[in-house]
């Protein structure tokens, strides 16, 4: 990030589109590059589940309330919500008196 003691024209801040991020904080001018996209850093195994996770995001909003708030006391006294029961059952990682999701590692 650099600062500027103003903005440039509009044109040549167009001129920068997509390598230059040109910004005000604060009331400061300030510069920098333009955000790369750290989609290419994910690894094999987060791209493959990317689908299935998209699929259960999807499917949520089809969930009954009768069916949330049965989820919701199946978890009771846990750290938990019926989204992320949902989530676990939907991966076959629900099992009774069981955590639905992994621990924080």
């Amino acid at each position: 990030m650099a600062k500027l003691l103003q903005l440039p024209e509009a044109a040549i801040i167009d001129g920068f589109r997509g390598v230059l991020d040109f910004y005000v904080y604060k009331g400061i001018a300030c510069v920098r590059s333009w955000p790369q996209n750290k989609a290419s850093g994910y690894t094999p195994g987060a791209r493959l589940n990317q689908d299935p996770l998209a699929r259960s995001s999807r499917l949520k909003r089809f969930i009954s309330p009768a069916v949330k708030v049965g989820l919701d006391r199946y978890r009771s006294g846990g750290n938990y919500v019926w989204a992320d029961v949902h989530t676990a059952a939907y991966f076959g990682k629900l099992r009774a008196n069981d955590d639905p999701l992994p621990p924080p590692s």
